[in-house]
Protein backbone atom coordinates (compact mmCIF):
# COMPACT_ATOMS: atom_id res chain seq x y z
CA UNK A 1 0.00 0.00 0.00
CA UNK A 2 1.46 3.54 -1.23
CA UNK A 3 2.52 5.56 2.05
CA UNK A 4 -0.15 8.50 2.92
CA UNK A 5 2.11 11.76 2.94
CA UNK A 6 0.96 14.84 0.84
CA UNK A 7 2.80 18.18 0.59
CA UNK A 8 0.90 21.32 0.93
CA UNK A 9 1.91 24.59 -0.50
CA UNK A 10 0.27 28.06 -0.63
CA UNK A 11 1.55 31.41 0.74
CA UNK A 12 -1.51 33.42 0.26
CA UNK A 13 -4.08 34.32 2.40
CA UNK A 14 -6.87 31.83 1.15
CA UNK A 15 -5.14 28.76 -0.21
CA UNK A 16 -3.61 29.09 3.13
CA UNK A 17 -6.44 28.73 5.41
CA UNK A 18 -7.98 25.96 3.07
CA UNK A 19 -5.25 23.96 2.82
CA UNK A 20 -5.45 24.29 6.95
CA UNK A 21 -8.89 22.70 7.22
CA UNK A 22 -7.71 19.93 4.63
CA UNK A 23 -4.92 19.29 6.89
CA UNK A 24 -6.64 18.37 9.54
CA UNK A 25 -8.88 15.71 7.19
CA UNK A 26 -5.79 14.32 6.02
CA UNK A 27 -4.75 13.79 9.17
CA UNK A 28 -7.64 12.18 10.49
CA UNK A 29 -7.56 9.92 7.99
CA UNK A 30 -4.31 8.73 8.89
CA UNK A 31 -2.05 10.70 6.50
CA UNK A 32 1.49 12.50 7.04
CA UNK A 33 1.30 16.06 6.44
CA UNK A 34 3.87 18.80 5.10
CA UNK A 35 2.59 21.95 5.26
CA UNK A 36 3.61 25.37 4.26
CA UNK A 37 1.68 27.36 3.95
CA UNK A 38 2.28 31.37 4.47
CA UNK A 39 -0.94 32.79 5.30
CA UNK A 40 -0.47 35.93 3.10
CA UNK A 41 2.94 35.94 4.39
CA UNK A 42 6.47 34.84 3.24
CA UNK A 43 6.10 30.46 4.25
CA UNK A 44 8.25 30.18 7.33
CA UNK A 45 10.23 27.35 5.53
CA UNK A 46 13.09 27.30 3.13
CA UNK A 47 12.62 26.67 -0.24
CA UNK A 48 15.28 23.90 0.10
CA UNK A 49 13.02 21.97 3.22
CA UNK A 50 9.60 22.38 0.87
CA UNK A 51 11.83 20.38 -1.71
CA UNK A 52 12.85 17.70 0.44
CA UNK A 53 9.69 17.39 1.81
CA UNK A 54 8.45 16.64 -1.74
CA UNK A 55 11.40 13.98 -2.21
CA UNK A 56 9.02 12.15 1.17
CA UNK A 57 5.85 12.48 -0.31
CA UNK A 58 3.09 10.64 -2.37
CA UNK A 59 0.95 13.46 -3.66
CA UNK A 60 1.61 17.50 -3.08
CA UNK A 61 -1.10 19.88 -3.94
CA UNK A 62 -0.54 23.57 -4.26
CA UNK A 63 -2.17 26.59 -4.24
CA UNK A 64 -2.70 28.46 -7.72
CA UNK A 65 -4.15 32.03 -6.84
CA UNK A 66 -0.85 32.98 -6.11
CA UNK A 67 0.21 36.31 -8.48
CA UNK A 68 3.24 35.42 -10.65
CA UNK A 69 5.74 37.38 -8.84
CA UNK A 70 5.05 35.89 -5.56
CA UNK A 71 4.73 32.17 -6.85
CA UNK A 72 8.41 30.94 -7.02
CA UNK A 73 7.70 28.52 -3.99
CA UNK A 74 4.74 26.92 -5.58
CA UNK A 75 5.85 26.66 -9.23
CA UNK A 76 9.32 25.16 -8.21
CA UNK A 77 7.38 22.53 -5.97
CA UNK A 78 5.17 21.41 -8.24
CA UNK A 79 7.92 21.09 -10.89
CA UNK A 80 10.02 19.08 -8.45
CA UNK A 81 6.87 16.83 -7.89
CA UNK A 82 6.42 16.01 -11.32
CA UNK A 83 10.11 15.60 -11.94
CA UNK A 84 9.51 13.04 -9.43
CA UNK A 85 7.00 11.41 -11.41
CA UNK A 86 4.59 11.77 -7.89
CA UNK A 87 0.61 13.04 -8.16
CA UNK A 88 0.36 16.89 -8.28
CA UNK A 89 -2.86 18.69 -7.57
CA UNK A 90 -3.12 22.00 -7.89
CA UNK A 91 -6.02 24.05 -6.04
CA UNK A 92 -7.75 26.98 -8.32
CA UNK A 93 -9.74 29.25 -5.73
CA UNK A 94 -10.63 32.06 -7.58
CA UNK A 95 -12.63 32.78 -10.75
CA UNK A 96 -9.99 32.10 -13.68
CA UNK A 97 -7.23 30.81 -11.59
CA UNK A 98 -6.74 27.31 -13.66
CA UNK A 99 -5.76 29.97 -16.74
CA UNK A 100 -2.91 31.50 -14.86
CA UNK A 101 -0.26 31.48 -17.31
CA UNK A 102 3.05 31.50 -15.01
CA UNK A 103 1.26 27.69 -14.41
CA UNK A 104 0.90 27.27 -18.04
CA UNK A 105 4.07 24.31 -17.86
CA UNK A 106 1.93 22.15 -15.69
CA UNK A 107 -0.89 22.07 -17.92
CA UNK A 108 -0.21 18.89 -19.27
CA UNK A 109 1.50 17.65 -16.55
CA UNK A 110 -0.94 18.30 -13.22
CA UNK A 111 -3.09 15.23 -12.06
CA UNK A 112 -5.95 17.06 -10.33
CA UNK A 113 -6.84 20.61 -10.53
CA UNK A 114 -9.85 21.64 -8.26
CA UNK A 115 -12.21 24.66 -8.96
CA UNK A 116 -14.86 26.07 -7.49
CA UNK A 117 -18.30 25.23 -9.78
CA UNK A 118 -19.73 23.92 -13.02
CA UNK A 119 -18.44 26.57 -15.27
CA UNK A 120 -14.61 26.91 -13.78
CA UNK A 121 -14.94 22.99 -14.49
CA UNK A 122 -15.80 23.46 -18.03
CA UNK A 123 -13.14 26.68 -18.07
CA UNK A 124 -10.12 24.18 -16.43
CA UNK A 125 -10.89 21.09 -18.82
CA UNK A 126 -9.84 22.93 -21.55
CA UNK A 127 -7.11 23.91 -20.15
CA UNK A 128 -5.89 20.83 -18.47
CA UNK A 129 -6.46 18.29 -21.13
CA UNK A 130 -4.44 15.22 -19.41
CA UNK A 131 -5.86 16.37 -15.45
CA UNK A 132 -8.90 15.50 -13.53
CA UNK A 133 -10.86 17.94 -12.66
CA UNK A 134 -13.07 18.10 -9.74
CA UNK A 135 -15.15 20.84 -8.21
CA UNK A 136 -14.26 21.41 -4.52
CA UNK A 137 -16.15 24.85 -4.05
CA UNK A 138 -13.64 26.96 -1.63
CA UNK A 139 -13.14 27.12 2.16
CA UNK A 140 -14.78 30.76 2.29
CA UNK A 141 -17.93 29.47 0.61
CA UNK A 142 -18.13 26.68 3.21
CA UNK A 143 -17.40 28.94 5.92
CA UNK A 144 -20.34 31.25 4.95
CA UNK A 145 -22.67 28.24 4.48
CA UNK A 146 -22.34 28.17 8.40
CA UNK A 147 -21.31 31.58 9.75
CA UNK A 148 -20.53 31.79 13.45
CA UNK A 149 -23.66 34.34 14.48
CA UNK A 150 -26.89 34.71 12.87
CA UNK A 151 -28.09 37.81 11.76
CA UNK A 152 -29.73 38.93 14.54
CA UNK A 153 -27.11 38.00 17.00
CA UNK A 154 -24.16 40.05 15.15
CA UNK A 155 -26.66 43.25 14.32
CA UNK A 156 -27.14 43.26 18.60
CA UNK A 157 -23.10 42.90 19.12
CA UNK A 158 -22.75 45.57 16.50
CA UNK A 159 -25.58 47.63 18.07
CA UNK A 160 -27.28 47.78 14.55
CA UNK A 161 -30.94 48.61 15.14
CA UNK A 162 -33.71 46.67 13.41
CA UNK A 163 -34.62 50.09 11.31
CA UNK A 164 -30.88 50.96 10.25
CA UNK A 165 -29.17 49.38 7.18
CA UNK A 166 -25.74 48.08 7.41
CA UNK A 167 -23.25 48.46 4.27
CA UNK A 168 -20.59 45.86 4.86
CA UNK A 169 -17.35 47.08 3.18
CA UNK A 170 -14.62 44.08 2.00
CA UNK A 171 -10.70 45.24 1.72
CA UNK A 172 -8.96 44.61 -0.86
CA UNK A 173 -5.13 43.67 -0.63
CA UNK A 174 -4.29 46.71 -2.92
CA UNK A 175 -4.81 49.66 -0.31
CA UNK A 176 -5.42 51.93 -2.99
CA UNK A 177 -8.05 50.08 -4.44
CA UNK A 178 -9.68 49.91 -0.52
CA UNK A 179 -9.21 53.34 -0.68
CA UNK A 180 -10.72 54.10 -3.47
CA UNK A 181 -13.51 52.20 -2.41
CA UNK A 182 -14.05 53.28 1.03
CA UNK A 183 -14.29 56.74 -0.15
CA UNK A 184 -16.74 56.39 -3.14
CA UNK A 185 -18.83 54.86 -0.51
CA UNK A 186 -18.38 57.34 1.85
CA UNK A 187 -19.25 60.21 -1.04
CA UNK A 188 -22.21 58.34 -2.32
CA UNK A 189 -24.16 57.44 1.62
CA UNK A 190 -23.31 61.57 2.29
CA UNK A 191 -25.40 62.53 -1.11
CA UNK A 192 -29.34 63.74 -0.75
CA UNK A 193 -30.55 60.11 -1.97
CA UNK A 194 -28.94 58.45 1.01
CA UNK A 195 -28.09 60.51 3.66
CA UNK A 196 -31.30 60.08 5.53
CA UNK A 197 -31.82 56.53 5.20
CA UNK A 198 -30.40 55.78 8.78
CA UNK A 199 -26.87 53.68 6.83
CA UNK A 200 -23.97 52.33 8.75
CA UNK A 201 -20.86 51.63 7.12
CA UNK A 202 -18.39 49.14 8.58
CA UNK A 203 -15.40 48.79 6.59
CA UNK A 204 -13.34 45.45 7.26
CA UNK A 205 -10.16 45.89 5.71
CA UNK A 206 -7.55 42.90 3.99
CA UNK A 207 -5.76 40.90 6.69
CA UNK A 208 -2.84 40.91 3.58
CA UNK A 209 -2.60 45.05 2.62
CA UNK A 210 0.37 45.55 5.00
CA UNK A 211 -1.05 48.61 6.53
CA UNK A 212 -2.07 49.98 9.20
CA UNK A 213 -6.22 50.27 9.46
CA UNK A 214 -5.23 54.30 10.69
CA UNK A 215 -4.11 54.84 6.88
CA UNK A 216 -8.06 55.10 6.03
CA UNK A 217 -8.32 57.23 8.95
CA UNK A 218 -10.20 60.37 6.98
CA UNK A 219 -13.19 58.32 5.63
CA UNK A 220 -14.00 57.90 9.10
CA UNK A 221 -13.26 61.18 10.47
CA UNK A 222 -15.30 63.56 8.11
CA UNK A 223 -18.15 61.95 7.02
CA UNK A 224 -22.49 63.01 8.60
CA UNK A 225 -22.74 59.09 8.14
CA UNK A 226 -21.09 56.91 10.65
CA UNK A 227 -18.27 54.82 9.71
CA UNK A 228 -15.92 52.55 11.37
CA UNK A 229 -13.20 50.11 10.68
CA UNK A 230 -13.45 46.63 11.71
CA UNK A 231 -10.39 44.27 12.73
CA UNK A 232 -10.09 40.89 13.35
CA UNK A 233 -8.41 42.39 16.84
CA UNK A 234 -9.38 45.96 16.79
CA UNK A 235 -12.44 48.34 16.47
CA UNK A 236 -11.76 52.43 15.42
CA UNK A 237 -14.13 54.62 15.52
CA UNK A 238 -14.45 58.55 14.99
CA UNK A 239 -13.75 60.74 18.44
CA UNK A 240 -15.21 63.90 19.29
CA UNK A 241 -12.71 66.35 20.46
CA UNK A 242 -13.93 69.63 22.10
CA UNK A 243 -13.11 72.92 19.80
CA UNK A 244 -10.60 70.60 17.68
CA UNK A 245 -10.92 68.14 15.03
CA UNK A 246 -12.08 64.72 15.58
CA UNK A 247 -9.74 61.81 16.19
CA UNK A 248 -9.29 58.41 15.40
CA UNK A 249 -10.25 56.35 18.70
CA UNK A 250 -8.57 52.57 18.87
CA UNK A 251 -10.12 49.78 21.47
CA UNK A 252 -9.19 46.59 21.90
CA UNK A 253 -11.78 43.60 20.20
CA UNK A 254 -12.66 43.16 16.79
CA UNK A 255 -14.29 40.81 14.28
CA UNK A 256 -13.45 39.22 11.35
CA UNK A 257 -15.29 39.59 8.13
CA UNK A 258 -16.81 36.26 8.05
CA UNK A 259 -18.48 36.76 11.50
CA UNK A 260 -19.08 40.71 10.22
CA UNK A 261 -21.23 39.50 7.09
CA UNK A 262 -24.46 38.19 8.64
CA UNK A 263 -25.33 41.49 10.12
CA UNK A 264 -24.82 43.37 6.31
CA UNK A 265 -27.75 44.43 4.78
CA UNK A 266 -25.65 45.30 1.25
CA UNK A 267 -21.74 44.73 0.99
CA UNK A 268 -19.34 46.50 -1.05
CA UNK A 269 -16.59 45.03 -2.42
CA UNK A 270 -14.21 45.34 -5.53
CA UNK A 271 -13.33 41.90 -7.12
CA UNK A 272 -13.42 39.99 -3.43
CA UNK A 273 -13.71 36.99 -3.37
CA UNK A 274 -16.04 37.53 0.09
CA UNK A 275 -18.49 38.48 -2.75
CA UNK A 276 -19.91 34.54 -3.28
CA UNK A 277 -19.86 34.56 0.36
CA UNK A 278 -22.57 37.15 0.65
CA UNK A 279 -24.07 35.50 -2.00
CA UNK A 280 -24.33 32.28 -0.29
CA UNK A 281 -25.86 34.46 2.55
CA UNK A 282 -28.07 36.01 -0.06
CA UNK A 283 -26.83 39.29 0.68
CA UNK A 284 -26.95 41.75 -2.33
CA UNK A 285 -23.48 43.36 -3.30
CA UNK A 286 -22.47 45.78 -5.28
CA UNK A 287 -18.73 45.91 -6.61
CA UNK A 288 -17.24 49.29 -7.51
CA UNK A 289 -14.57 48.79 -9.89
CA UNK A 290 -12.30 50.96 -11.06
CA UNK A 291 -9.33 51.13 -14.83
CA UNK A 292 -7.14 50.25 -12.16
CA UNK A 293 -8.67 47.18 -10.28
CA UNK A 294 -10.40 46.24 -13.62
CA UNK A 295 -6.80 45.65 -15.35
CA UNK A 296 -5.79 43.76 -12.13
CA UNK A 297 -8.43 41.61 -13.13
CA UNK A 298 -6.89 40.67 -16.07
CA UNK A 299 -3.70 39.40 -14.66
CA UNK A 300 -5.06 37.94 -11.27
CA UNK A 301 -8.52 36.21 -12.81
CA UNK A 302 -7.82 36.01 -16.50
CA UNK A 303 -10.31 38.20 -17.50
CA UNK A 304 -11.50 42.32 -17.63
CA UNK A 305 -14.77 41.38 -16.50
CA UNK A 306 -15.46 40.38 -12.89
CA UNK A 307 -17.53 37.08 -12.70
CA UNK A 308 -19.81 37.89 -10.33
CA UNK A 309 -21.40 40.84 -12.29
CA UNK A 310 -21.64 38.45 -15.21
CA UNK A 311 -23.72 36.27 -13.40
CA UNK A 312 -26.00 38.84 -12.19
CA UNK A 313 -25.34 38.37 -8.60
CA UNK A 314 -23.47 41.68 -8.31
CA UNK A 315 -24.20 44.95 -9.65
CA UNK A 316 -21.55 47.24 -11.10
CA UNK A 317 -20.26 50.49 -10.72
CA UNK A 318 -17.75 51.27 -12.91
CA UNK A 319 -15.53 54.47 -12.40
CA UNK A 320 -18.48 56.88 -12.33
CA UNK A 321 -18.71 56.65 -8.77
CA UNK A 322 -21.68 59.34 -8.93
CA UNK A 323 -24.23 56.81 -9.87
CA UNK A 324 -23.33 54.69 -6.98
CA UNK A 325 -25.69 56.16 -4.30
CA UNK A 326 -28.45 55.09 -6.99
CA UNK A 327 -27.08 51.42 -6.95
CA UNK A 328 -27.47 51.36 -3.20
CA UNK A 329 -30.45 53.07 -2.61
CA UNK A 330 -32.05 50.53 -5.68
CA UNK A 331 -30.31 47.71 -4.39
CA UNK A 332 -31.92 48.00 -0.62
CA UNK A 333 -35.35 47.97 -2.49
CA UNK A 334 -37.43 44.38 -1.46
CA UNK A 335 -38.35 43.62 -4.72
CA UNK A 336 -34.56 44.08 -5.83
CA UNK A 337 -33.43 42.11 -2.92
CA UNK A 338 -35.96 39.30 -3.89
CA UNK A 339 -35.06 38.87 -7.81
CA UNK A 340 -31.29 38.58 -6.66
CA UNK A 341 -31.91 36.02 -3.93
CA UNK A 342 -33.42 33.75 -6.57
CA UNK A 343 -30.15 33.63 -8.60
CA UNK A 344 -27.91 33.86 -6.24
CA UNK A 345 -29.49 30.66 -4.65
CA UNK A 346 -29.22 28.69 -8.05
CA UNK A 347 -25.99 29.88 -8.52
CA UNK A 348 -25.04 29.30 -5.13
CA UNK A 349 -26.61 27.18 -3.25
CA UNK A 350 -23.94 26.78 -0.65
CA UNK A 351 -22.53 23.62 1.10
CA UNK A 352 -25.23 21.45 3.04
CA UNK A 353 -22.76 20.19 6.01
CA UNK A 354 -19.62 21.12 7.40
CA UNK A 355 -16.36 19.55 6.57
CA UNK A 356 -17.33 18.85 3.21
CA UNK A 357 -15.04 21.36 1.05
CA UNK A 358 -11.87 19.37 2.85
CA UNK A 359 -13.75 15.38 2.40
CA UNK A 360 -14.03 16.71 -1.09
CA UNK A 361 -10.35 17.55 -2.05
CA UNK A 362 -8.80 14.38 0.37
CA UNK A 363 -11.42 12.05 -1.32
CA UNK A 364 -9.98 12.71 -4.92
CA UNK A 365 -6.63 12.54 -3.17
CA UNK A 366 -7.29 8.98 -2.10
CA UNK A 367 -8.95 8.21 -5.36
CA UNK A 368 -5.61 9.33 -7.02
CA UNK A 369 -3.12 7.80 -4.34
CA UNK A 370 -4.65 4.75 -4.83
CA UNK A 371 -5.08 5.20 -8.79
CA UNK A 372 -9.16 4.89 -8.65
CA UNK A 373 -10.53 5.68 -11.56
Amino acid sequence: MPEKRVVLVGGMAAPSKAFGMVKLRLEAEGWQVDAFLGGGKPIPATLDEMLAAVERASVILVGMSVPAEQSKEELLVAQRAVELGKPLGLYADTFGACKRTHFSPLRDKANLVFVLNENEKHNAEGVFKNSKVVVSGNHEWEDASFPRFSREEMRAKLGIADDEKLLLLAGHKSVSITAFLLMSVVHAVNQPLLRNRKLKVILAPHPGDGVSPKVYAEPVLYTGVPVIIVTKEKTYTRKEVSGKEPELEERDGGLSSSDLLPAADLLVESASTFCQAAAIQRIPVVSVLSEVSKRRNVLVFGQWDWEPVLQGVAKEVYSDVNNLDRVIYDLLNPDVLYCIGLRQKRLYPGFKEKGEFAKRIVDAMNDILFMKK
